[in-house]
């Protein structure tokens, strides 16, 4: 009966520790699930980063060029009339 008895006890703190082990694996494995998780949301929130400031960027060099434009074409006006008092 005794030696049952130590049966059935190795076999229950086995079963325990194997218990103890997979839960250990299973929250490990979620620790990495939500580390892999954050790393893709960091990632995501700086292509987006990077992308608002390339259109940022885009937006400013275009205000140049139409800056430049209507800088050139004022020029041309005030060309003009200075040609037509000129007359």
């Amino acid at each position: 009966a005794k030696a049952k008895q130590a049966e059935k006890q190795k076999q229950e703190s086995e079963n325990a520790a194997k218990a103890a082990a997979d839960k250990r694996k299973a929250e490990e494995d979620a620790l990495k699930k939500a580390q892999a998780e954050r790393k893709k949301r960091e990632a995501e929130a700086e292509r987006k980063r990077e992308q608002a400031m390339q259109e940022q960027m885009l937006q400013e060099q275009l205000a140049k060029e139409q800056a430049a434009r209507s800088k050139i074409r004022q020029q041309q006006v005030v060309s003009e009339v200075d040609k037509y008092r000129a007359l």
